[in-house]
């Protein structure tokens, strides 16, 4: 068989090979550009969420081109939908946890770099200022360490960002992902004398314990 009679075969080839390759990334693209829509109306109060679940914060990573409606209320099932924060209200010095499916909402996060600023804006209070973090430290524990690794790391100067590790892997994943973030202003801090204020950075409403 000639070249010139291959090359059509070649080309089909050639481009199927491409879409091959290129359909997890236009897959991503397609579910995360339908959730940003999604969370916008829901943070901008035209699309209301379903019980009991209450919006939280709006998270915002600018290097990821990432933003994410926090929801709290959510059990597991309603990760399949959103994010939601998570303290243990044992401690007063626990930090925040905010947890998401690393195929869908946290996917980003592999792509996450230590120093990347982070923003949180409660919904608690609408004029209360965004704050304002950076990510500290990358960690990935065994999926049974996972709380270990929390208790040891937390304060309540920190947020911590938790999904499923490794990002790709099929199936159930071995590991967690945690990106600490710390306070990355003169912000004054909470104390457990302000567990029960609203107006607190800490987001009112998330302390379910894990």
């Amino acid at each position: 068989m000639s070249v010139r009679r291959l090359l059509p075969l070649l080309q089909v080839f050639a481009v199927t090979a491409a879409a091959v390759v290129a359909g997890p990334t236009l897959k991503d693209w397609w579910e995360r550009r339908a959730l940003d829509q999604k969370e916008a109306r829901i943070w901008n109060g035209d699309e209301a969420l379903p019980t009991p679940l209450e919006t939280a914060a709006w998270l915002s990573i600018p290097s990821l081109g990432m933003e994410r409606l926090v929801v709290r209320g959510a059990n597991e099932t309603d990760l399949k939908s959103h994010i939601a924060c998570l303290t243990n209200n044992r401690q007063t010095d626990a930090s925040l946890l905010i947890f998401g499916h690393r195929d869908l909402h946290f996917r980003p996060l592999k792509d996450l770099r230590e120093g990347a600023s982070v923003t949180l804006t409660p919904n608690a209070n609408p004029s209360q200022q965004p704050e304002n973090y950076r990510i500290a430290h990358l960690e990935i524990v065994a999926k049974d360490r996972l709380a270990d690794a929390i208790t040891r790391g937390q304060s309540r100067d920190k947020i911590a960002l938790i999904t499923c590790h490794p990002f790709y892997f099929v199936g159930d994943a071995p590991e967690r992902f945690i990106a600490w973030a710390e306070k990355a202003d003169s912000e004054a801090t909470c104390n457990s004398a302000d567990s029960g204020d609203t107006t607190c950075p800490r987001l009112a409403g998330c302390s379910t314990a894990w």
